[in-house]
């Protein structure tokens, strides 16, 4: 795809956009002044535009020093495959200096969530229509023409006319509000310099909460009258992070307010404009009923999207190529700020568990890509926006903080936000800020990580009793051998954590000399970015230091992450897998056990459809690791009890139903009959809703239908609608398919009844996708939600048969979707394989007597 990024030649410096809004007709108008700074002579000026009707009379152009001189376009073309809107002046070129464009145009408010959208909610049993924007990362063209890309910052002034009794929100806060008839304009102030893709307006009813921050930031947040004390807790959390984020980048919030909006119908969970965070109510609202475990991801949803204010918006990157400086660098500090207001939640293990988690496994897939991704269409960038970016990226971080140390990453980047402000960066740029503040080569160490696609797994060796042996190759999820050298800062101890080594590991491989010979444990604290495969000496001396507690519980996470992988990859037998389990029957740490869960659902998986006569029995053995735990948590929370066995409550009791627990399966139905007397515990939804679905008959399925029409709470209705579509019914798993179709489920919903499937039931969703692909593309439109629907479909597909399948009808029905369908084609590969593999080794695994 050509590359359609714009001419520097013209340069945006001010816009000034009054916007008429109709919410009745879901229509508005625009007019539209953009000062220029022409820098050469042109006869062309470029900008993006798309999904807007021009007036093309009013099209001109004025030069600031001559305002009575008005020049128009010879003629006026929309490329509307690039987006591009070129006003062409002849042969009379454009002379250097500032000129003040003019265009007036209208559009119509769409149902996508994309850009500017119309959303819908109830007022006294009345439904009505709200507007909100959402521009990144190329829709700002599509509600005024513009230079949509992230190094064309400008100014922003916004007058906006809506309904008398409608409120409008923007980045800045309001000049004046005039009131005419029905109607009222709501000016805004100026704004500093800024990216377009972070600009904001929403239009609404709302109610606010306000306050100041510590460091003296005024702040509110906007949601429905209803719904207000349910905002407070994550507008509690921004309160607090604007002052810890302004502290550690010793730069001050750059805006005169920071406010939050919360919408009803979203694409994702929030949105990080400038000013004005928007917010899906699912990713905000907690009550007294909403688990530790949301509770826990409010928090890092709202530090994320306030780190943006840093990372994105006041340093904004230049180019897609760098989304990860955004992205991952705010998911890197949301951790930090999280973990500096609540210390007792230990959040890095949870770092560790799910951030970590997802960028191994998405990049160990051969069509996986860089961190730093050539971008060469405005239309590719969603393609970027994943696991990569995000995880993988804030890994990356995490690896070089604890390279260099939280002080000089913490003085690198606040060197970064002092050269970049109200500008824009490359990684090369934030490289050379730390390496400057450092002394060490950064840059080469951060290249071979940012530029590579996948990581390295070092195989460790004892040669003798005092030599060990690191070698790295690429790793990949099919096992397969990979060429591949990146630079590796490994941490290891020998016999004790006070006998540490650090290397940096250039070579294909080296020798390292130890004490004596002893339990040795490589990439100490999990903070570098690799997988380590031992050799049987080394394994079984970790498995003692396991059993019996010696081990820290990260490094125990890290040990059965790195033994989950290479048996998924078919480098290591599933009885390795069976036989390293075990010894993590007396296991007591939260994200631990968390983490045990996590392998063995996918173990469940993976045996019912390869081995199904030794399904019960790897069943019961599953189960058997966590009774001890399960006995000690109980079903009723205790007075006192710690953060993470509350969150650890809801995810054990749920495992033990899905492993077909049969106590736990009793109870958790009996109080789901008894709800109407004894509410369910928010902590005992989960176990409780999927009780209900193991019968396979309509008893569970009407219940959480009912549960899902007519619960007002929150997260009831999306437990119930996320558990619908777990039978192993066919008839019953289509019905669920065909109600997320209905009127019932916002677009941002669909996808949670998807994330109920299972690996019995997944053939049956493929097909019912390929059948209904024109009314689900037709609901969730072209980008981030029909990826996440498509994805979670293709991961409940094991067949080598339907590789080719999966491949060709996602490719076929979007074009720009080719790298996501090979993406979802070798997950299903790759499952396929295991089974496989599986299938060749002894069909009853017994590594153990337990099992």
């Amino acid at each position: 795809m050509a590359s359609s990024r714009l001419p520097k030649t013209v340069l945006p410096r001010r816009y000034e956009l009054e916007l008429w809004v109709d919410l009745d007709a879901c229509a508005f108008k625009g007019k539209l002044q953009i000062l220029l700074d022409i820098v050469e002579p042109v006869s062309k000026v470029v900008l993006n535009v798309a999904d807007l009707i021009l007036e093309t009379e009013s099209l001109c152009l004025r030069y600031v020093e001559d305002f009575d001189e008005i020049v128009h376009p010879a003629a006026s073309t929309v490329d509307q495959e690039n987006e591009l809107l070129v006003l062409d002046f002849g042969e009379k070129k454009l002379h250097v200096g500032k000129a003040t464009l003019f265009i007036d145009y209208h559009g119509l408010l769409n149902e996508k969530l994309d850009a500017f959208y119309r959303s819908t909610y109830k007022s006294g049993g009345i439904e009505k229509n709200m507007a909100v924007t959402v521009f990144e990362p190329a829709d700002a063209r599509r509600c005024f023409p513009c230079w949509d890309e992230p190094d064309f910052k400008a100014c922003f002034k916004f007058k906006v006319h809506v309904p008398v009794d409608r409120m409008v929100l923007s980045t800045m806060p309001a000049l004046q509000e005039v009131v005419n008839g029905n109607t009222k304009m709501v000016e805004f102030q100026e704004s500093p310099l800024m990216s377009t893709y972070i600009t904001a307006i929403a239009i609404g009813e709302f109610e606010h909460l306000e306050g100041v921050s510590d460091d003296g930031i005024p702040a509110r947040v906007y949601t429905r009258f209803e719904q207000l004390q349910k905002a407070k807790f994550g507008f509690d959390i921004m309160l607090k992070v604007l002052p810890f984020y302004a502290r550690f980048f010793q730069l001050q919030y750059p805006l005169p307010k920071l406010d939050i909006v919360s919408v009803a119908a979203f694409k994702a969970g929030a949105l990080e404009e400038f000013g004005l965070i928007v917010f899906m109510d699912d990713a905000l609202f907690v009550d007294e009923n909403t688990t530790t475990l949301k509770k826990q991801e409010v928090a890092i949803n709202v530090a994320h999207e306030v780190g943006h204010m840093w990372f994105g918006n006041l340093v904004t990157i230049e180019w897609w190529t760098h989304i990860w400086l955004n992205e991952g660098m705010a998911t890197w500090i949301s951790y930090m700020a999280v973990d500096y207001l609540f210390p007792d939640w230990n959040i890095w293990m949870e770092f560790h568990k799910e951030i970590m988690y997802d960028a191994f496994k998405l990049d160990a897939l051969e069509s996986t890509h860089p961190v730093e991704v050539e971008v060469q269409h405005a239309r590719q960038t969603m393609e970027v926006f994943d696991v990569i970016g995000y995880c993988k990226g804030a890994s990356l971080i995490y690896m070089l903080q604890d390279y260099v140390g939280l002080t000089d990453i913490q003085r690198g980047l606040q060197l970064y936000m002092e050269k970049f402000a109200f500008s824009n960066a490359k990684s090369d740029d934030l490289w050379d800020c730390i390496q400057e503040v450092t002394g060490k080569p950064i840059k080469d160490l951060m290249c071979s990580w940012t530029k590579l696609n996948g990581y390295p797994i070092l195989k460790a060796t004892m040669l003798n009793d005092h030599e060990l042996e690191i070698e790295q190759t690429r790793f990949l999820a099919s096992g397969q051998p990979a060429e591949g050298q990146w630079i590796v800062p490994v941490k290891l101890i020998s016999g004790s954590y006070n006998c540490q080594q650090s290397i940096l590991l250039k070579d294909r491989k080296c020798i390292v000399r130890l004490p004596a010979r002893t339990v040795v444990k490589l990439n100490i604290g999990q903070s570098g970015f690799y997988r380590v495969e031992y050799d049987e000496q080394l394994l079984t001396a970790l498995k003692d230091s396991i059993s019996s507690g010696w081990l820290s519980p990260v490094d125990r996470l890290g040990v059965l992450d790195d033994m989950f992988a290479l048996c998924q990859s078919t480098r290591q037998p599933l009885s390795a897998l069976l036989s390293l389990l075990e010894v993590y029957r007396q296991e007591d740490d939260p994200t631990v056990l968390s983490h045990m869960i996590t392998v063995a659902l996918s173990l469940l998986d993976v045996v019912s459809v390869a081995i199904p006569s030794s399904k019960e029995r790897v069943s019961k053995f599953l189960v058997g690791l966590m009774e001890n735990a399960a006995s000690k948590l109980g079903w009723e929370a205790v007075q006192g009890e710690s953060h993470s066995n509350s969150g650890l409550r809801e995810e054990l009791l749920h495992a033990l139903v899905v492993l077909g627990h049969e106590k736990t399966i009793l109870e958790a139905k009996r109080r789901f009959r008894n709800k109407a007397m004894v509410p369910l515990a928010s902590n005992m939804l989960k176990a409780a809703y999927a009780s209900v679905m193991k019968d396979c008959n309509r008893y569970g399925f009407d219940e959480l239908l009912e549960i899902y029409r007519f619960s007002d709470k929150l997260e009831e209705r999306n437990l119930a609608l996320s558990t619908l579509a777990g039978s192993s019914d066919p008839d019953l798993v289509v019905e669920a398919l065909n109600f997320s179709l209905s009127p019932a489920v916002r677009p941002q919903n669909v996808t949670d009844i998807f994330s109920g499937l299972t690996i019995t039931n997944g053939i049956t969703a493929w097909n019912w996708l390929k059948e209904n692909w024109g009314p689900v593309h037709a609901k969730l439109g072209e980008g981030f939600l029909l990826r996440r629907l498509v994805d979670r479909v293709a991961s409940k597909l094991w067949t080598r048969d339907i590789v080719d399948d999966v491949e060709e009808t996602i490719s076929s029905r979007i074009s720009f979707f080719r790298k996501f369908a090979g993406r979802c084609s070798e997950k299903v590969k790759l499952m396929a394989l295991w089974v496989k593999a599986i299938r060749r080794q002894d069909s009853t695994p017994t590594p153990t007597q337990s099992l």
